[in-house]
C-alpha cells in the first residue's frame, strides 16, 4: 500500500515518524511537536552495540517548488551546530528524516553525524 506522507503536514509527519520510532525502539523518548527541542525530535539512549545517544530529527517543508535533494543537503548542513552540541553532550549518531509537500525526497533517513 502506498501512503502519501507528504500530505500529512509537518506536525502529523513528525507524529507518524515518532510512532514508527516507538515501534522500532520501545524506549525512545519523543519530544512534543512544535516545542523547542535543540535539534531533537526523539532520542534513544540505550541501543545494543552503540555508545551514546541516537538523535532523530524530522524536517518537513511546505514549499514543493523549492524543495529537492539540494534542500535536504542544505538542511543537513544547517543542523551542523546542533549536531555538534548534541555530540558534545554524548550523542553518537544523528538521523534526519526529510519530507516535502508534494515530494518524496528520500526513501531512507539521512545520517548526518
Amino acid at each position: 500500500m502506498d501512503h502519501q506522507l507528504e500530505n500529512l503536514g509537518p506536525d502529523r509527519f513528525q507524529l507518524i515518524c515518532q510512532a514508527l520510532l516507538v515501534k522500532e525502539f520501545p524506549d525512545v523518548i519523543c519530544y512534543p511537536v512544535g516545542m523547542p527541542d535543540g535539534g531533537r525530535d526523539a532520542v534513544q539512549n540505550s541501543v545494543p552495540n552503540n555508545k551514546g545517544t541516537i538523535v532523530f530529527q524530522v524536517k518537513f517543508s511546505k514549499s514543493p517548488d523549492t524543495v529537492d535533494r539540494k534542500w535536504v543537503l542544505e538542511t543537513a548542513r544547517g543542523e551542523g551546530e546542533k549536531v555538534k552540541r548534541l555530540r558534545d553532550k554524548g550523542a553518537s549518531k544523528t538521523f534526519l528524516s526529510p519530507m516535502s509537500l508534494g515530494h518524496r525526497i528520500l526513501k531512507r533517513e539521512l545520517w548526518i553525524s
